[in-house]
């Protein structure tokens, strides 16, 4: 090109420029030729010169761009090619060497499927350092000193930065700090680079100065390249790819059409991670190298140093296919060569290898597990038994990959081999080949020839199987390991399985023909299936639940700290417990809702998956919707990369190279997971309640759905489906769109029972007249079945208020003339008044003949009389409901249980304490026999014998057994439920009772201020769910009563007996047992506090009252009865009072069933009878102690 250089002249000072020598345009001077500086430096030539083509011809050409924003952006895509030379060489060196290493395959599908600048260099260091350890003989030693000397050595250098990171919650964050070479500029171009932004010249023009001159020394150290030269051959040409350009030459040719040569001659083979372009049909001229840039397991795909790239499924995918497959094959041991420290080490390092797997597909959490105590003690104590198989059954979320993880290494720490395998992950199609392809032993022969196998009963090898469900040859699987635990001598290989279950149905598909005495088994019973042998895993108990929450919140106070407590949560909506069960969703749950408090307006609902949903950027967003669709369409939770990149929509984000890309973002938090099967690369979410939100949202947008559209879908059993339906009925909900709800119960069984959970939430938000009015505009039978169901949910989530409108305004439109009807009937009687129940029980037809044989009914019926006080029918009701449960369900069952339970409390209440025990009895020996793991029906029981302890004065045995419920119900249901408040109060009860036979009024006192603490703790759980007129206050109010007046606090007493009088006035009606024994209490404060005509006002409505009722009232009659003599002596001061009142006292003696009013009546004698010398009352107090033994 041409200047001009005259001083002065515009063209000159332009600085323009022309094609040829001719006289300026503006000065007419003579043009001269213009000589620019030299744009590649000789030392920059000497690089170009030994570098491998893949490196030399990028660099080249960055050199010689002249626009800094380009030259930055060039000097980055030499960068990789540099990092790619690096890998692949070592790739290269591993695959050519005969050690095989599955820790390596898999850091090569971790980093190198889809790699970036980082992940090149993480393959890289793991695979040296493997390499290194291993002894490995490189054909290319220097690979490793160079590596050493720039990136893992001591004697590294470092620079000082600023650092761009990626924090835990996958946001970017800036350190200062140092780094390698190979660091900083892998930060260059993440932090400046990586973000699809263009930087100006004098910003482009800095970050050449600064990172240039690092990577060209990086450069000058690979001056070794010089003596290993990659070769190509193509047809009868050899070309030698040094340089920037290549060359044809005469050399040896190698067996592959690429390869690596030392200058002894030496060859390593390239391919697959370098091939020539006529092995992927590019013609000569496009390409003179591809190299290795990604691969899905269905295809790889290639990139040359031009720019050109080319995706191939061909020869050499097959051949990388069974590279891989190859060295994840060892040679196997054989028996005598397998000894057993090369048992425990290959179970070492294949539980390692599975324990990443599960963290970094977010399954296990680090430092979050919670203490499963009961199962685990369990799982430690069935060692040293003859049995095989330990089952385990688990709801979706209930923590079994976590159990298992646990128990493994409790294991561990106890030096027993334990083996743990994912079925969803296995390697081999069949149960015996993966656990000889794990450890490394001859799968052709049988596992028992192997004398390190067969252990002993006391230290026996473990194979742990974590979701035989997820496998799709679970059948299979369950049928090898009765085969193989027979193949073995007993208790020798144990193996424990967990399995996804709702309920002991599910577990009928796993039979057990005549391996019966292989499972493991608590039960005294003989086990005919394995529903009568499975250990049952719920999902974290409250407890539990409540200790996860306060490990998270402390540990990381800035990311999982919501400004509300564990507790306030049952106060807003405890549905929200059971979501977040799994630790998973816990963390999230705190994430999503970290510094936020609950909401105080609108409705009282927190939507976690949509607020979740909405943490994420649009780009994020986009992209799980994308992939929820893709799920939908595959109607699986796994999809192959191969299909993502084939897909137009998805293909740019799973390419997307940027640096928190949504793609690679949502994978490095773990919300997507990726895994191998196979040497297909899969991905999935890893949070289904998210991917059923999303499916919820593409049904919503996409599909037309109907109830015959539902009824197809759940018909097909898939999960996904059935999942997807039951959020987008959620979501049908939060649209008050509930026409499809109110189908579906109409329709038939199965679509009823998926869209009670909606119908709760819609309640829940709408309130009970609204739910009415969808519910029973035409009401049908399946719409009063759904309103049972929908009472049940309410009661279940202590939405009192909410069930009792719900019930109340269902009063004038039923029948009462179906099952489900009359059932429901039943609780609305629960919510009535006394009055409102006397008229609503008119309202049913005893002579319907489910009455009499229906067990649900009658149980109802007889609980309904016994409420009234009429006992003998309850009995009699009960004992024809235990006739019909027997015949239908057995006796071994939860429903004849509960209804011996019921025919206790009637013989309590008659007095008839011999009774009591024998049907305790009777009830704690099935329980502990068939339902030991059910400890709601374990709490109902030792609530019975706890009474059981206090009425026959057994009070420290009865305080005992009333910790331990209240400690179970904790566990259950947290420390704000109803069940607790009423253990609380119980307990209170128990301590109340306890302090009268105290002999030290100090004890008394401190054991009374104690049920007071009690009384009031239940009072806090209470007053949040009920207003302060509720029935259930009525016990609690004559506790109360109870308590001050021990504590000589006599108006407080007083105040709060004449509270729960009321309560009971309202409920019972004035003639009614309950009432009485309050008016009675009432009486004894007014007497105490010398008010004698307001205490006989209330001791005559008492006797009164229990003169009408002759049948087990006798004992009482008489007490009320001295009760009103005892006032009227006071008032009158007549001694005839006295001597009528021993009298009473002496036919009193004469009711063995009433020992427990006498202390009461005797009390009063000794107190106001100055007749009764100590004698006499020695006497009465030894009449008293013979009749307790009794």
């Amino acid at each position: 090109m041409f200047i001009c250089q005259t001083p002065g002249c515009a063209i000159a000072i332009s600085k323009a420029t022309f094609p040829a020598a001719m006289p300026c345009p503006v000065c007419q001077n003579i043009l001269v030729e213009e000589v620019k500086e030299e744009l590649i430096k000789h030392e920059d030539k000497d690089l170009i010169s030994f570098l491998p083509y893949l490196i030399a011809y990028p660099f080249e050409k960055t050199l010689k761009e002249e626009h800094t924003w380009t030259k930055v952006n060039l000097l980055k895509d030499t960068l990789l090619n540099y990092l790619k030379f690096l890998g692949l060489i070592t790739a290269s060196e591993f695959f050519n060497s005969p050690l095989k290493d599955k820790n390596i395959i898999s850091s090569f599908y971790k980093n190198l499927s889809s790699p970036s600048f980082g992940s090149w260099n993480a393959f890289i260091r793991e695979t040296l350092q493997f390499l290194d350890e291993n002894n490995h003989d490189f054909f290319c030693p220097e690979l490793k000193k160079y590596y050493i000397k720039v990136e893992t050595g001591k004697k590294r250098k470092l620079y000082n930065g600023e650092i761009e990171i990626i924090d835990a919650k996958g946001d970017v964050e800036i350190k200062k700090q140092q780094a390698t070479a190979i660091g900083m500029l892998i930060n260059f171009r993440n932090r400046y680079l990586g973000h699809g932004l263009t930087l100006d010249k004098p910003t482009s023009e800095k970050l050449w100065e600064k990172y240039y001159p690092i990577f060209q020394n990086l450069l000058m150290g690979l001056d070794w390249c010089n003596n290993y030269i990659i070769y190509k051959n193509e047809g009868k040409n050899t070309w030698k790819l040094q340089g920037a350009s290549i060359n044809q030459v005469e050399v040896l040719k190698a067996k592959d059409k690429i390869w690596l040569q030392n200058k002894e001659g030496e060859k390593m083979d390239l391919v697959p991670f370098f091939i020539v372009p006529g092995e992927v049909a590019l013609a000569d001229n496009d390409s003179k190298l591809l190299a290795y840039e990604s691969y899905t397991g269905k295809s790889i795909k290639f990139f040359s140093p031009e720019g050109i790239d080319k995706t191939t499924s061909g020869r050499v995918l097959e051949r990388l296919n069974l590279i891989i497959k190859d060295k994840q094959e060892e040679k196997p041991y054989l028996p005598a060569e397998f000894t057993a420290d090369i048992l425990k080490d290959r179970i070492e390092k294949e539980n390692q290898f599975v324990l990443q797997t599960l963290i970094d597909e977010r399954k296990v959490i680090k430092g979050i597990y919670q203490s499963r105590e009961d199962i685990e003690i369990k799982l430690r104590s069935w060692v040293g038994g003859m049995a095989n198989v330990f089952f385990i059954g688990a709801e979706a979320g209930s923590g079994k990959t976590n159990l298992l993880v646990e128990i493994q290494r409790q294991y561990k720490e106890r030096e027993f081999n334990s083996l743990l395998i994912r079925a969803c992950r296995m390697a081999k199609r069949t149960l015996k080949e993966e656990i000889a392809y794990l450890l490394n032993i001859e799968p052709k022969k049988e596992l028992s020839n192997y004398k390190a196998l067969n252990q002993t009963q006391e230290k026996p090898l473990f194979v742990l199987i974590d979701g035989i469900n997820e496998s799709q040859d679970e059948q299979d699987i369950w049928k090898e390991i009765k085969e193989i635990s027979k193949s073995f001598d007993p208790g020798v290989i144990k193996f424990v399985v967990s399995c996804r279950v709702n309920g002991k149905k599910d577990l009928d598909r796993f039979e057990l023909g005549d391996k019966m005495d292989i499972l493991y088994s608590e039960s005294k019973d003989e086990v005919k299936q394995l529903s009568d042998a499975v250990f049952w895993l719920t999902p974290l108990n409250m407890v539990e639940l409540e200790g996860a929450w306060n490990t998270y919140t402390s540990k990381n106070k800035k990311t999982t700290n919501p400004q509300f407590k564990f507790n306030d949560i049952a106060d807003y909506d405890r549905s929200i417990y059971e979501k977040i069960k799994n630790p998973l969703i816990l963390r999230i749950f705190l994430e999503t809702y970290h510094n936020r408090s609950l909401p105080k307006k609108g409705k009282k609902k927190l939507h976690v998956w949509r607020d979740w949903f909405k943490s994420f950027n649009e780009e994020e967003k986009t992209l799980l919707k994308l992939l929820a669709k893709k799920v939908w369409q595959k109607d699986s939770n796994e999809l192959e990369l191969e299909e993502l990149l084939n897909d137009a929509d998805l293909e740019p984000f799973v390419t997307d190279d940027k640096v928190n890309a949504p793609y690679s973002r949502l994978i490095a938090l773990g919300w997507i997971s990726r895994f191998t099967k196979q040497n297909t690369i899969y991905i999935s979410f890893t949070v289904e309640g998210l991917l059923f939100y999303l499916l919820a949202l593409y049904l919503n947008d996409n599909i037309k759905i109907d109830v015959k559209q539902i009824e197809k879908w759940l018909k097909e059993e898939s999960v996904i489906k059935v999942g997807s339906i039951d959020s987008y009925l959620i979501e049908c909900v939060e649209k008050d769109d509930v026409e499809l709800i109110a189908d579906l119960i109409d329709h038939g069984e199965k679509t009823l029972e998926v869209a009670i959970p909606a119908l709760t939430e819609y309640t829940k938000s709408s309130g009970s007249e609204k739910t009415l009015n969808v519910l029973l505009k035409k009401p049908s039978e399946s719409d009063w079945k759904a309103i049972l169901m929908l009472v049940k949910n309410l009661d279940n989530l202590l939405l009192k208020n909410i069930k009792k409108e719900l019930l109340i305004n269902t009063k004038n439109k039923i029948n009462l003339k179906t099952e489900n009807q009359i059932l429901l009937g039943f609780k609305i009687l629960n919510e009535l008044d006394k009055e409102g129940k006397d008229q609503f029980f008119k309202n049913f037809n005893l002579k319907n003949p489910l009455f009499q044989n229906n067990h649900k009914i009658i149980n109802q019926l007889s609980i309904f009389y016994e409420f009234i006080g009429e006992h003998e029918k309850a009995l009699k009701g009960h004992n024809e409901s235990e006739k019909l449960i027997e015949k239908i369900f057995t006796k071994n069952s939860i429903q004849f249980i509960n209804n011996l339970l019921c025919i206790v409390d009637l013989h309590r209440k008659a007095g008839k304490q011999n009774l009591v025990k024998e049907s305790l009895n009777k009830a704690m020996k099935i329980a502990e026999e068939i339902f030991s793991n059910n400890d709601a029906l374990r709490i109902s029981i030792l609530d019975r014998l706890a009474t059981y302890y206090r009425d026959t004065n057994m009070y420290d045995e009865c305080i005992n057994l009333r910790k331990q419920i209240v400690e179970l119900n904790n566990k259950i249901y947290g420390s704000s439920h109803l069940r607790v408040a009423s253990s609380w109060h119980n307990f209170a009860v128990a301590l109340h009772y306890k302090a009268k036979i105290l002999k030290s009024k100090k004890d008394k006192i401190e054991t009374n201020r104690l049920a007071l603490k009690y009384l009031l703790k239940k009072n806090e759980i209470n007053q949040k769910i009920y207003s302060s007129d509720h029935r259930s206050f009525g016990p609690f109010y004559t506790m109360l009563g109870s308590t001050y007046l021990e504590l000589g606090e006599y108006e407080k007493s007083l105040s709060f007996f004449e509270k729960s009088l009321n309560i009971r006035n309202s409920v019972y009606g004035e003639n009614h047992g309950m009432t009485a024994f309050c008016q009675i209490d009432v009486a004894d404060v007014h007497m105490i506090k010398k008010d004698f005509e307001s205490a006989l006002k209330y001791y005559n409505l008492a006797y009164n009252y229990f003169s009408s009722k002759k049948e087990n009232n006798q004992g009482w009659r008489l007490f009320s009865l001295a009760k009103v003599i005892s006032c009227k002596y006071k008032i009158s001061n007549e001694k005839d009072y006295l001597d009528h009142l021993e009298n009473i006292y002496q036919n009193h003696l004469e009711l063995s069933s009433a020992s427990s009013l006498y202390v009461g009546l005797l009390e009063f004698l000794f107190n106001e009878n100055k007749r009764l010398n100590n004698s006499l009352k020695e006497k009465y107090y030894s009449e008293i102690l013979m009749d307790l033994k009794k």
